[in-house]
């Protein structure tokens, strides 16, 4: 681009004197102030100069070996990709919401996406509940304490990046998760979320289904924002695309129950080991090479390995007096750790923040909620309430366990 005086102005290059008025050749260092990350899902990813130095930190790094999907990749065999990938989707798929909402800080909030995972433990979500038991911390607890620093994270490089690149560690800290107040903290954890809106499309093209196919965009260009995030009346078909994609999703890949076996499976195994706060800091390998030195835990790990896994044997319909009737007939072999007792959708995936359905929707200047809008909505709400008991244990029992609680799979 041509200024008065012969300058030429370059992205990211200080002027350049040309003509009659420059009386020697001048050597120019072009400073690049961003770099472009190319996303299977997105597309080109532009990343700032300040996000750069976020994701070179070693423990955003860690996340490339960290499984997005857990065992998951036992029955999908393409579901190799990792929370570094979805932790740069979700700091993208961010930037466009606070665009589109025109929210302060946008950089903020794309710093806060792209940490928004770094403190899950190997493997994912498969046995978080395990590590709140012996650290009393989730992940997103540990990834408070890791971007801010605080015990027993003191070593975590998080906080001097951040604050060199002019953040406030405790601000992104405190939207990453979960507990940012107003618009920042409902683009990374809300009804509509960033987080959504890229592991959905993420998981679908990495387990080779269309089921996950979300118009992202169109849901982006339908969202507006007061005190919350709302749609206007014509998103309503995107929502209600999500929401089934969401359904699907988790009936047909997260709650597969061959992975729910082998990450019981794991968990098991893990669970011989004694646990502290250096689990945020592994990686799902070492964890398995690290499980392997106990012999209890070397079978289970062996069996995952060659995908000798445990053997569904009986479904029934959920209520309490069938899992305790199931509980207490095996609870010998349960005890054992030879058979597993799963519940799909867990107990715990309840509510409306779970489901997702208290989302608001402008209809003729008038806010209603969604589920009041789409008759959609309301029914896949509730078949998510739709529960199943499933169990698995090892084949060499499998015609006892049959025999002993009837009803086969």
């Amino acid at each position: 681009m041509l200024e008065a005086n012969g300058v030429e102005r370059t992205q990211g290059a200080p002027p350049r004197t040309f003509g009659p008025r420059a009386m020697c050749p001048v050597q120019i260092t072009m400073k690049q102030e961003y770099k472009i990350i190319q996303d299977p899902v997105n597309g080109p990813i532009k990343v700032e100069q300040r996000l750069l130095r976020i994701i070179d930190a070693s423990e955003v790094q860690r996340l490339r070996d960290i499984k997005q999907l857990g065992m998951v990749y036992l029955v999908f065999p393409g579901a190799q990709h990792s929370r570094f990938e979805h932790s740069l989707g979700a700091m993208h798929i961010a930037g466009m919401m606070a665009e589109r909402l025109m929210a302060d800080r946008k950089e903020e909030i794309m710093a806060a996406a792209l940490l928004h995972d770094i403190g899950h433990p190997p493997f994912s979500h498969s046995f978080e509940d395990l590590i709140m038991e012996r650290t009393s911390m989730d992940h997103q607890e540990a990834g408070y304490r890791i971007i801010t620093g605080k015990k027993p994270f003191e070593e975590s490089t998080i906080p001097a990046i951040l604050e060199e690149s002019g953040f406030i560690p405790r601000d992104v800290a405190a939207v990453a998760a979960g507990r940012g107040k107003g618009l920042a903290g409902k683009i990374i954890s809300g009804t509509i979320d960033c987080d959504e809106l890229d592991y959905l499309r993420r998981d679908a093209y990495f387990c080779g289904t269309t089921l996950g196919i979300v118009d992202h965009m169109r849901v982006i260009e339908t969202i507006f924002a007061d005190r919350d995030i709302f749609i206007d009346e014509k998103g309503v078909p995107a929502i209600e695309e999500l929401l089934v994609a969401r359904l699907m999703m988790y009936r047909t890949v997260y709650w597969h129950k061959t992975a729910r076996i082998a990450q019981k499976m794991v968990e098991t195994a893990i669970s011989h080991m004694d646990i502290d706060h250096t689990i945020f800091s592994t990686t799902d390998q070492i964890m398995l090479a690290e499980a392997s030195k106990n012999a209890e835990a070397r079978k289970l790990i062996e069996k995952v390995k060659r995908r000798d896994l445990f053997k569904p044997v009986i479904k029934s319909v959920y209520s309490r007096e069938r899992m305790e009737q199931i509980m207490e007939t095996l609870k010998e072999e349960i005890s054992m750790n030879r058979i597993f007792v799963d519940v799909i959708p867990p107990l715990d995936f309840s509510g409306s923040d779970r489901v997702k359905d208290s989302l608001r929707v402008k209809v003729s200047g008038r806010f209603m909620k969604l589920h009041d809008v789409s008759a959609l909505s309301k029914s896949l709400s509730k078949s998510f309430s739709r529960r199943q008991i499933i169990v698995s244990c090892d084949p060499d029992i499998y015609d006892s366990v049959r025999s002993a609680i009837g009803s086969p799979f």
